[in-house]
């Protein structure tokens, strides 16, 4: 899980700069995807967000509007993720990565009845955790930040369930950056609109509405990761569903 030093050299160095956004739904794995901006929701880049309460942290803030150029079609079963792009002062720098340590998660929000993927807002207990990227909760110490599965990433994947009903969704990732004690977590939030074929039948347990799925005093949200005498992390958010 360590990364080549010079590598880890670079992004420490950025640390207190940079800020990211994704950007691109990847459909594939990370040997072999395409690439597609058209499905994601444009979303501000500079600033995250700070307030799980505002109705901000279902896909970001969006001064495009709801609507992206495409909805895409995945098969259940089949992988997606998106990629990490850096900002600094208010424009995009390239592809990047994962600078700051903390959980990512991928949920998916079906669309309900009489709305689409390109009209629906997000709102109501939809929504569902398909995936988590925490910690090793056998490392020497949280504050390693190599020690956070997330952390260093270009892209991160997942799986869509292949028992996931056929229909259109939102897929939503969140990175909960933790490394600074002195204020609120950053969320670096993101949605793409998806159309999943080829689905099964399954009904996850666990929905949520986003904003109300993480309490502002949510252990894994507040949790100081420089404590040494923590001893172990449970990201926040429902329980992961990968099927029935």
């Amino acid at each position: 899980m360590k990364l080549n030093f010079f590598l880890t050299i670079a992004i420490v160095a950025r640390l207190a700069s940079a800020h990211y956004i994704f950007t691109d739904l990847l459909i594939g794995n990370r040997k072999q995807f395409t690439s597609h901006k058209d499905p994601v929701r444009w979303a501000r880049d500079v600033l995250p967000l700070k307030d799980v309460k505002s109705k901000d942290v279902t896909c970001n803030i969006l001064p495009r509007g709801l609507k992206a150029n495409a909805t895409v079609a995945v098969k259940a079963g089949d992988g997606v993720g998106f990629q990490v792009i850096q900002s600094e002062d208010e424009r995009y720098v390239g592809y990047w990565y994962i600078v700051h340590p903390g959980p990512a998660s991928f949920y998916l929000g079906r669309v309900p009845p009489g709305e689409t993927a390109e009209s629906w807002d997000g709102s109501g207990t939809s929504w569902f955790k398909i995936d988590e990227f925490s910690v090793d909760q056998t490392t020497w110490s949280f504050a390693a930040y190599d020690s956070w599965y997330a952390w260093g990433k270009s892209e991160l994947f997942t799986t869509i369930p292949a028992d996931t009903q056929s229909g259109e969704y939102l897929l939503r990732i969140e990175h909960i950056a933790l490394h600074d004690i002195d204020v609120v977590p950053e969320l670096y939030v993101s949605c793409a609109q998806i159309r999943i074929i080829d689905g099964g039948s399954g009904s996850p347990p666990n929905l949520v509405s986003i904003p109300g799925y993480i309490a502002s005093n949510d252990p894994g949200l507040i949790a100081d990761i420089h404590d040494p005498n923590m001893k172990s992390y449970t990201a926040p958010g429902p329980p992961v569903w990968r099927g029935d």
